[in-house]
């Protein structure tokens, strides 16, 4: 990091620092048995990192890492338990199944991010109870009621989630493996894999949260959403 600007009270313009700005902990296994799994992943925020108050002139270079807005939170946040007959149930914060791109893991990203319709339309995480059957080695079908897109992490108010959600989605493995289609790319001298997919996902916004005003104005307005892909 490199200061050519600002209050440099003691000529100190070179700091030198890194970010692991994706760095992730990753817990993952079984209780009781081997039914029962579970995942829980922690994550900095992206704008983590100690603060430099160069304004002191006593001590010009104090970090002070409270101020940053450097904060873990977790991801990943779910317990899943077999049924058995291809059955599977699942609870906590994960992403509901909607986008395909957005459901594979960013482990296996290539060096480019994900595309752009994903980055404003994905799902992202939800809080959320879902069923998902195992039909045969190449259909799949879940469903998960949950909180609403992106309600991961929130507080739980009006504002921040639905009064419910209902999401879909069906993959139909025509060619190749599942585990093959889990990668953004095809490992040299694989077989080839394709799959087609269908999703669907219906949300309500929070009711009864009251008015502001005058005139009276909804807080929380009654609103609807549905998308497909």
């Amino acid at each position: 990091n490199n200061e050519t600007t600002g209050n440099i009270v003691r000529g100190d313009d070179f700091n030198g620092a890194f970010q692991l700005r994706r760095v992730n902990i990753d817990f993952s296994g079984n209780l009781i048995n081997s039914d029962l799994t579970y995942r829980v992943q922690l994550q900095q925020s992206a704008s983590g990192g100690s603060t430099i108050d160069r304004t002191s002139a006593t001590n010009p270079v104090q970090r002070n890492p409270s101020s940053s807005g450097s904060s873990i939170y977790t991801t990943d946040t779910w317990a899943e338990y077999n049924l058995g007959q291809g059955f599977k149930i699942r609870g906590g914060q994960y992403k509901v199944n909607f986008f395909k791109e957005e459901l594979n893991s960013t482990g296996n990203t290539l060096a480019a991010e994900r595309g752009i319709v994903n980055a404003y339309l994905s799902q992202g995480y939800s809080q959320a109870v879902g069923l998902s059957w195992a039909i045969n080695d190449t259909l799949d079908f879940y469903l998960d009621f949950g909180n609403g897109f992106g309600t991961g992490g929130t507080s739980g108010t009006p504002k921040d989630t639905a009064e419910y959600a209902l999401t879909s989605r069906i993959n139909w493995v025509i060619e190749g493996s599942k585990a093959d289609l889990a990668e953004y790319t095809s490992r040299p001298g694989s077989a080839t894999s394709a799959q087609i997919g269908a999703a669907a996902h219906y949300q309500e916004s929070e009711r009864g949260a009251g008015t502001i005003g005058p005139p009276a104005t909804p807080v929380f307005p009654n609103t609807k959403f549905f998308a497909a892909t």
